[in-house]
């Protein structure tokens, strides 16, 4: 296909540069948008592939059985007028199970219980740090563990119905809704998709507009002729080798470029195609 050719040529090729000079800015970013889908596609295709074993395992029935075996079988929670009350003694927690422990028979780090049921004593942060529980309730306090160290509180409010949940309860619930997961692959792709080539178009085309004002002063300092215009065409093509270049990071290293090394790439691609050369005097 011409654009994989294209593809080629935009990463180094100085004949290929020199004939796009002419070339309308319109076509350019005719490119610049089908390389940004044919990326979009390729990575949510690679997240699809790597998505589909997980997302098997956790539909299997045999794996249902172990998320609802976390739920110990005596313990029944009711709700009643907003407020929480249990049949067990309490503090009650429900430790981390084999379901969370990886293949080295180790509980990955984190908190030692799953959940701390203290429907006794009025919540406080401290009880919730004791507790070393990722998610802990008291009589109308849900806390969970939210991202690094911050705790996210939420109050159980009168528009909570009343309900008694039990291991059948959550038996039904997950028998229920986790096989449609299956089903909603092809519809999180698609939207995985379309925000990822949204994101790569305007965060690459934000990245054009400074990379091409430096090149400019650049050439002014060089007393290079040329135009904003005329450099932002060019990297329409040129930013092809930055974006394989972060994916290629990404997915062998784990590591995302900053912003700096792309810039630097961006003027090195710019000066072996194009150059950046300061003009002999006649």
């Amino acid at each position: 296909m011409k654009i994989f050719k294209t593809i080629k040529s935009s990463i180094y090729d100085k004949y290929f540069y020199k004939t796009i000079s002419n070339e309308s800015s319109k076509l350019s970013f005719k490119y610049f948008s089908k390389f940004n889908l044919v990326v979009s596609l390729i990575i949510s295709f690679i997240l699809l592939i790597l998505a589909i074993p997980s997302v098997l395992y956790i539909t299997k029935q045999s794996t249902i059985d172990k998320f609802t075996s976390v739920f110990p079988s005596d313990l029944v929670v009711t709700i009643k007028n907003s407020e929480i009350s249990t049949n067990q003694i309490e503090p009650y927690t429900i430790p981390m199970t084999s379901l969370f422990v990886s293949q080295n028979n180790k509980i990955p780090k984190g908190p030692k219980n799953l959940i701390t049921i203290n429907t006794k004593d009025e919540f406080s942060f401290d009880r919730y740090n004791q507790s070393e529980s990722l998610v802990y309730l008291s009589k109308n306090i849900f806390a969970v563990k939210d991202s690094g160290t911050s705790i996210k509180v939420q109050q159980i409010t009168k528009g909570v119905p009343d309900m008694v949940i039990d291991r059948d309860l959550v038996s039904s619930k997950l028998n229920h809704y986790i096989p449609y997961l299956r089903y909603f692959l092809p519809f999180i792709f698609i939207t995985f998709l379309v925000f990822l080539y949204i994101y790569l178009f305007i965060s690459n085309v934000i990245f054009l507009l400074v990379a091409s004002l430096i090149i400019l002063l650049i050439s002014k300092l060089m007393k290079i002729k040329t135009s904003y215009s005329q450099i932002f065409k060019i990297g329409l093509y040129l930013i092809t080798a930055i974006i394989l270049l972060k994916i290629f990071v990404l997915f062998v290293l784990g590591i995302m470029l900053p912003w700096w090394i792309n810039l630097a790439v961006f003027i090195w691609l710019y000066h072996i195609n194009i150059g950046l050369n300061k003009p002999n005097a006649n």
